[in-house]
């Protein structure tokens, strides 16, 4: 089992020191390669989403967001917690998939986009926390 987590600042800045922090980390991991595209997808969707409407006020100057990387069991587990406002994403209701490119809102299918690139997904609120546990299944040999 590997494991290894970071703490950032709930800033709208951070993606780039996330994403640069995951790929250092990705490479003690054997199935990096084949989930690094989608775990950079769910993160970026999943962060923006804390920092742009979990922090209001002055939470947002103490807020975080820590980023975690597990690997068991044949898969890679990607946590990420938050002190932002109480907010289960799996709770969002789905609209139907648009029919068209021009039919398409802007915005409102991301938590579907996660669901879509991840084997499983689980919300927790623990001591005051957001926690969202993303599994990605390991790919299957060539």
């Amino acid at each position: 089992m590997t494991a290894a987590k970071r703490l950032f600042p709930a800033d709208p800045g951070v993606l780039t020191a996330i994403n640069e922090w995951l790929r250092a980390q990705g490479e003690g991991f054997a199935m990096w390669t084949a989930v690094a595209f989608k775990m950079e997808l769910c993160v970026e969707e999943i962060v923006t989403n804390a920092i742009k409407y979990g922090f209001v006020g002055d939470t947002a100057k103490d807020g975080w967001v820590e980023i975690g990387l597990l690997a068991s069991g044949g898969g890679l587990k990607l946590c990420i917690a938050d002190n932002a406002l109480p907010f289960n994403p799996l709770e969002h209701v789905q609209n139907a998939p648009p029919t068209s490119l021009e039919s398409a809102p802007i915005g409102g299918l991301g938590i579907h986009l996660v669901r879509e690139l991840a084997e499983t997904v689980r919300y927790d609120r623990i001591g005051g926390r957001n926690v969202l546990t993303i599994e990605f299944a390991a790919p299957a040999p060539p």
